[in-house]
């Protein structure tokens, strides 16, 4: 009897670890069940692993932009610095060029207007003058003024031919040499007076 008392729990112990075993029947359902929420939990840690990997990760973005930031800038070639000297001279050039430029007639405008002023002249000269009595002619300025020097100039022949007569003259030929001398210095002293005028007319030859 003892030896039986001793054996059915053995026996029982046995059956009830068979009881707990996969020894019934496996239903699909609760495994899928089971394996989704292993998966959910999975991905949770997985996610909660990665944003601590994100968190300890340093950040290479802001890292390169600091560091193209502090970069000392490279010097540019001897080529590029002389082509950027040539072309800010031109420029400093054109830009002088045109402020003399500023406020200056063109040559061939200021040819025109002298043109036009030289012909405007020479019509004022060749038009009649309202002052110029019939069966006369003004006489050009430029010729008047060369008229006046050379009458001037004849009288000082004259006066200096006066001079050198003696100062005693009883002969006859003496006598008339001094008068038609003073009679020619009476004569250009009236067309100095004359050709004096700013406007002078002479007659017409018919």
């Amino acid at each position: 009897e003892t030896h039986r008392s001793l054996s059915r729990p053995q026996s029982a112990r046995t059956n009830f670890l068979h009881a707990h075993e996969n020894t019934g029947p496996q239903y699909l359902r609760s495994q899928s069940v089971s394996g989704s929420r292993r998966g959910s939990i999975a991905s949770s840690v997985d996610l909660s692993t990665a944003q601590i990997d994100n968190k300890s990760k340093p950040d290479y973005v802001k890292i390169n932009s600091q560091y193209v930031k502090n970069i000392p800038k490279v010097r540019k070639t001897m080529s590029e610095e002389v082509v950027e000297q040539v072309r800010a001279k031109k420029e400093q050039q054109l830009q002088d060029y045109y402020e003399k430029q500023k406020g200056r007639v063109p040559d061939y405008i200021e040819r025109i207007r002298e043109k036009r002023t030289q012909e405007i002249d020479d019509e004022r000269a060749n038009a009649p003058d309202p002052d110029c009595p019939a069966g006369h002619v003004k006489v050009d300025n430029e010729k008047r003024l060369s008229t006046l020097r050379q009458l001037e100039l004849s009288r000082a022949e004259l006066e200096k031919k006066i001079s050198h007569l003696p100062i005693r003259n009883d002969s006859l030929t003496l006598r008339r040499t001094k008068e038609d001398i003073e009679k020619k210095i009476i004569e250009l002293d009236e067309a100095i007076k004359i050709f004096s005028k700013p406007k002078v007319f002479v007659k017409l030859e018919e």
